[in-house]
Order: structure tokens, then C-alpha cells, then sequence
């Protein structure tokens, strides 16, 4: 007896199912896909050279932006605050020393007051230049830098002490 043929499409005596395409042995899919289309050159050079313009942009932007000094010595004021707010603390130790030579009767108690009396002044006048740029029409500094103000009242409370305990 011969074999009979089910389908016209079949293969070894299988029945084809209807519908599914026939595919050979390897291959997964019957249609090849193209290749994506290539991107323009300008559309590189927007991809890749804007971002490194607009960072370019904005630091010459940040640049212009920030003064060219941080005051008269060019220094960065917020680095100079927190340097005057250290030295109020060896005004402090340089006012006690001044009294303990001030008790024992020492010579060496008028130099240190007058060394004294000179860093009180100088940190004074560079403390106010920072600040009164900032100072309103009431003489008044914003709330954002009213903090400053301990530093500069901790050295005045220094420099009504020493003249009182100096007797000027």
C-alpha cells in the first residue's frame, strides 16, 4: 500500500495546520528587517556638540557672573568671615593674659594691651567692610547675615572690658 498525502504542504505524513505559515528548519522569521536609516551629520554634531557648548555656556556665564575678587584682597569673603570668627577667640586668650598681667603688677601689661587695642581695631574695620555693603537704609543687615553679629559683639564686649580694666 502506498502512503497517502494529507496536505499539499506537508512533509513525512504530517497533517498542515491552516493558517501557520510554513517555515524551514533554522530560520526564524521569513522576512528580513532593514537596516535603521543613518542619522544625518549635523544631528551628530547637535548630539554631541550641544551639551559641551551649553556646558561651555554656563561656565563662562557662572564666570562673568562672580565678582573678580572676593573684596579689597581678592580673596573669597565667606573664607575671610570664618577666619575673623577665629580670631575673636585669641582676642579673648590675649584679654586674659592682659589681666593676669594686669594682677601680677608686670611691665609686659601695656604692650600686650596696646597689641590689643590694634588687633581690636583692624579685625573692626575689616569685619565692617565686609557687612555695610550689606546694611540696609536703618543700618540694618538682612536676617539671612544677623548671625554675623555675635562675632562682631563678642569683640566689642573684648574692647569695653580692656578699656575698663585699663582705666581709659
Amino acid at each position: 500500500m502506498a502512503p497517502t498525502r494529507q496536505g499539499a504542504g506537508s512533509s513525512g505524513g504530517r497533517p498542515v495546520r491552516s493558517g501557520t505559515p510554513r517555515r524551514s528548519a533554522g530560520t526564524r522569521g521569513t522576512r528580513r528587517r532593514a537596516p535603521p536609516p543613518s542619522k544625518p551629520a549635523w544631528l551628530w554634531v547637535a548630539m554631541i556638540g550641544g551639551p559641551l557648548l551649553l556646558l561651555g555656556g554656563l561656565l563662562i556665564f557662572q564666570s562673568s557672573r562672580s565678582p573678580a575678587g572676593g573684596g579689597a584682597t581678592g580673596e573669597d569673603p565667606n573664607a575671610r568671615i570664618a577666619e575673623l570668627e577665629g580670631q575673636v577667640r585669641g582676642m579673648a586668650q590675649s584679654y586674659a593674659e592682659f589681666l593676669r598681667l594686669t594682677q601680677s603688677e608686670s611691665p609686659r601689661a601695656a604692650s600686650v594691651r596696646e597689641g590689643l587695642e590694634a588687633k581690636i581695631e583692624k579685625w573692626t574695620i575689616e569685619w565692617d567692610g565686609i557687612f555695610n555693603a550689606h546694611r540696609d537704609a536703618e543700618d540694618r543687615l538682612p536676617p539671612g547675615l544677623q548671625s554675623y553679629q555675635r562675632s562682631r559683639s563678642d569683640v566689642q564686649q573684648i574692647r569695653l572690658d580692656l578699656m575698663k580694666s585699663s582705666g581709659n
